[in-house]
C-alpha cells in the first residue's frame, strides 16, 4: 500500500511540474524610454524571432527630455506597464544638457549643467521605482567626439554621475561611454552601434542568448 502510495504521490509531482511548465509565461514585458529607435527595434525583432516578446511599451521622440517622461508618468496606462514589465530602459538626459547650453557640448558650467540634471532624473527613478519591480537599466552615453579630449572629460562626468545614480537606486548601468571608448564609431560598419547596444541588452538584461 505504502509501495503505491509512493507511486501515485511521485505521478502527482511529475503531473503538477508538467503542468506548470505547460502554462508557464516565460514571455518578457519591456517598457524603454528613449529618442533612439533603432536599437530597440532590434530587440523587438530578436524577442519576437525568439518567441519570447509579451509587449514592448516604447516612449520614443528624438528630442524626449526628463520633463517629458515626468508628464508622461502622470499617466495611468503608463503605470500598469511599469508594474508589469520584466524590464525598464531609460536612456535620458542628453537632450536636457543640449537645453542648457543652446546645443553645445562645451560648458565650462558642465559640472553644474550635469548635477542639475541628475535631480530631475532622480525624481523619474524614485517615480518608476513605485511601480517596476523588477529590472531598470539607465543607458549612458558614449563620446560622439571621440578625438576631443575636452569633451571626453564632459562625457566622463556625465557617465560617473550615471553611475552612482543607478547605484544609489540599486538599478543595472550601461555605460556606453566605456564600451565605445577610444572608438571611432565611422571605422565600423553603420549598424555596429545599434547591434552592440541591443546584444548587450539581450544577452545580459533578458537572458535571450
Amino acid at each position: 500500500m505504502k509501495k503505491i502510495f509512493r507511486i501515485a504521490y511521485f505521478i502527482l509531482i511529475i503531473l503538477i511540474v508538467f503542468i506548470i511548465y505547460l502554462f508557464r509565461n516565460d514571455k518578457v514585458r519591456v517598457v524603454s524610454f528613449s529618442d533612439n529607435l533603432e536599437y530597440i527595434e532590434l530587440i523587438k525583432e530578436e524577442l519576437n524571432m525568439n518567441n519570447k516578446l509579451k509587449n514592448y511599451t516604447k516612449y520614443i521622440k528624438k528630442d524626449l527630455t526628463l520633463n517629458d517622461v515626468k508628464y508622461i508618468l502622470k499617466e495611468n496606462n503608463i503605470k500598469r506597464e511599469l508594474r508589469e514589465s520584466n524590464l525598464v530602459t531609460l536612456e535620458l538626459g542628453k537632450k536636457d544638457y543640449y537645453n542648457y547650453t543652446n546645443n553645445k557640448i562645451d560648458d565650462i558650467n558642465y559640472k553644474e549643467i550635469i548635477n542639475n540634471i541628475l535631480i530631475d532624473y532622480e525624481l523619474v527613478i524614485k517615480e518608476i521605482k513605485k511601480y517596476a519591480k523588477e529590472k531598470i537599466l539607465i543607458i549612458g552615453f558614449y563620446n560622439d567626439y571621440n578625438l576631443n579630449n575636452n569633451y571626453d572629460l564632459i562625457y566622463a562626468y556625465f557617465d560617473s554621475k550615471l553611475r552612482s545614480l543607478a547605484s544609489k537606486y540599486n538599478i543595472e548601468y550601461l555605460s556606453l561611454y566605456s564600451i565605445f571608448k577610444d572608438k571611432n564609431l565611422f571605422d565600423y560598419p553603420k549598424d555596429y552601434y545599434n547591434k552592440t547596444i541591443s546584444n548587450i541588452i539581450l544577452r545580459y538584461y533578458l537572458h535571450i542568448y
